[in-house]
């Protein structure tokens, strides 16, 4: 499979062996789909929170000061 190439300027992060990220002091699950594939992480600009991107999908939000997830709706960017 090619390597996808993500937009600059955003943290993208390597999903580990059982499906999570370390990103500042959260560790998130993502989902054991992800394994050893990267995701990329953008500040929402609406409010204090941050999405977790796919490729060209939004694959979760999360609240950027308590690290819980707000939902794993899936869209397209």
């Amino acid at each position: 499979m090619e390597t996808f190439e993500y937009d600059c300027g955003f943290k993208v992060i390597e999903v580990n062996s059982c499906g999570y990220v370390r990103l500042q002091n959260f560790q998130l699950y993502l989902s054991e789909t992800f394994i050893n594939d990267y995701v990329q992480f953008r500040p929402n600009p609406n409010n204090d929170s941050f999405l977790v991107c796919y490729r060209n999908f939004v694959i979760a939000k999360y609240d950027s000061s308590s690290g819980k997830r707000i939902h794993r709706k899936i869209s397209r960017l």
